[in-house]
């Protein structure tokens, strides 16, 4: 992505936000969240589809199981935008030997820091499609242009088929 990309996008996506600004000015950022996961998730710019499960969801009825989730995160890292994608069952080793805290969080891939977009999202291997909703409690869309900014970008990054999961199909 060249820098006029990069400014094109943060305007869409942005203003980058710290954690719960947009969605609960009053909670901070445990340690165990701040725990940087980001190594171990997918990235989603460079390196494709992520692994599917092979049980996918089953479209008709509109079921996101709790199990086949994933977290993604859009954030700037070295004047870069940065997607990531992780199982939301991702453990937390650290938080759960030292904090409670047994799977990884939206912090856990920004290092607690600032972040464009958050949410929640389902892959489909059998239609190839990313279900996607804005469901973070650390970085949410703020605004509808804001969302319809991230779909637009899981686009632009190469997932053709993106659907709204904030509407029940």
């Amino acid at each position: 992505m060249n820098s006029r990309e990069v400014e094109k996008w943060i305007k869409k996506l942005g203003p980058e936000a710290m954690p719960f600004t947009r969605a609960n000015q009053h909670r901070t950022v445990n340690e165990e969240e701040r725990i940087d996961l980001s190594n171990f998730s997918f990235d989603a710019i460079n390196d494709g589809s992520p692994e599917p499960n092979l049980e996918f969801i089953y479209e008709e009825k509109g079921s996101f199981p709790e199990s086949k989730k994933y977290i993604w995160l859009i954030y700037l890292k070295n004047g870069e935008i940065n997607f990531k994608i992780i199982p939301d069952s991702y453990p937390n080793q650290a938080g759960i030997n030292n904090y409670g805290r047994k799977n990884v969080c939206h912090t856990n891939l920004s290092g607690g820091e600032l972040a464009l977009q958050g949410g929640e999202c389902w892959w489909s291997e059998s239609s190839k499609t990313m279900f996607v909703n804005n469901q973070s409690g650390r970085y949410p869309s703020e605004t509808e242009a804001q969302f319809q900014a991230v779909i637009e970008f899981f686009k632009f990054v190469g997932y053709k088929n993106v659907v709204d999961a904030r509407i029940k199909i």
